[in-house]
């Protein structure tokens, strides 16, 4: 059973991991320190009024982090973000992690909006386009968003809408 609990410091070191896999996925592509990620979760996560984070949960043992940043509440709209560990993708544990976070956003946060973005250089927009498209999102693509290996690449940008996410319903 997958659930969303509390990120816990003590699962800083094995996001980190995670992260620094793929620093094409990331807006600043360069390797974090464990320094920096605890300073993230002591300055960001656990103080911040612009977005909301969960540890992603597999039968109780963490495999993930979901994200809602950058969240404008007067217009009731946040940023998704998802790291699942590498070697559990393909699983169905992302996409059970970004429906309940974006039932948290709509149901409790009381967001109107749920958006993201993801770079064509990061192979999983492949999963965001397919989920955006399953669960009823407006998908557009963005023009040079990225610079990676030499070129600047595009995005996928994608929105679901209060009412009209089908991963709720």
């Amino acid at each position: 059973m997958i659930s969303l609990g509390p990120l816990k410091r003590e699962d800083m070191s094995q996001l980190l991991e995670w992260r620094n896999q793929f620093p094409e996925a990331w807006r600043d592509p360069r390797p974090t320190t464990i320094t920096q990620q605890y300073e993230w979760f002591d300055n960001i996560v656990s103080k911040s009024a612009e977005g909301r984070y969960w540890g992603v949960y597999a039968d109780g043992v963490f495999v993930g982090q979901v994200e809602l940043t950058s969240i404008i509440w007067e217009y009731g709209i946040g940023e998704i973000g998802l790291i699942v560990d590498p070697s559990l993708q393909g699983k169905g544990i992302g996409r059970e992690a970004v429906r309940l976070a974006i039932k948290q956003a709509f149901e409790y946060l009381r967001l109107e909006t749920v958006c993201g973005e993801c770079y064509y250089c990061n192979d999983a927009w492949r999963f965001w386009r397919k989920i955006a498209i399953d669960w009823g999102a407006y998908i557009t693509p963005l023009r040079n968003r990225k610079r990676w290996d030499n070129r600047l690449w595009d995005a996928l940008y994608f929105s679901w809408h209060k009412g009209e996410c089908a991963c709720l319903y």
